[in-house]
């Protein structure tokens, strides 16, 4: 008898017309993430658009959230998932240097393996507050006090998370991705 093996996952479906870089974060994962991440409202999105951010400042792709200081409390993060080491760089540096009380940034979650997990998450995640191995490197480039002590959290949010597109900002005609989501959390102690 030949065994029939179903699809797990059938709302996803792969539309080629949406960018897979541009995911709008909907309203109900907004308030879970910034539930886990213990904040009201964020301050500043810095991978946003004109049209579609979570806060009331943000950085657009052509305002490029890498080139920009982020100066605020609470910074959100939905960043473009095919580069996502520089994002991590840029939130150890803006929490260290002072400009950035906590960064929260919601990636898949289905990458533990890959370089940038194991070099900016691994060693630090849920509660290891140490010196980040840059720490030294930034406090020399800044001439400057930085703030080593730092922890950082993850949070996988339940079930998969749909978001929407440019052309369907509530994600009412869009299926989950095929991955789960971790939510990690960067912030400088008290």
């Amino acid at each position: 008898m030949k065994e029939i093996i179903a699809d797990l996952f059938p709302e996803t479906k792969f539309d080629p017309t949406i960018d897979v870089n541009t995911r709008l974060t909907l309203r109900a994962t907004d308030q879970w993430c910034r539930q886990r991440a213990r904040v009201s409202k964020w301050d500043l999105d810095v991978a946003a658009s004109d049209k579609f951010h979570l806060a009331d400042r943000w950085f657009t792709k052509e305002q490029n959230g890498l080139e920009q200081e982020w100066n605020a409390d609470a910074v959100w993060c939905n960043p473009p998932y095919d580069v996502l080491e520089p994002w991590f760089m840029k939130a150890w540096r803006e929490v260290l240097m002072l400009r950035a009380r906590l960064v929260a940034i919601l990636i898949p979650g289905d990458r533990p393996e890959q370089p940038f997990w194991q070099h900016w998450v691994e060693p630090y995640r849920d509660g290891s507050d140490y010196p980040h191995p840059g720490f030294w490197n930034l406090q020399i480039a800044a001439k400057e006090r930085v703030d080593d002590r730092i922890r950082m959290r993850t949070s996988y949010p339940p079930g998969r998370q749909k978001f929407g597109h440019e052309g369907d900002p509530l994600g009412l005609n869009v299926g989950s991705p095929g991955w789960p989501s971790v939510l990690v959390v960067i912030e400088r102690l008290p």
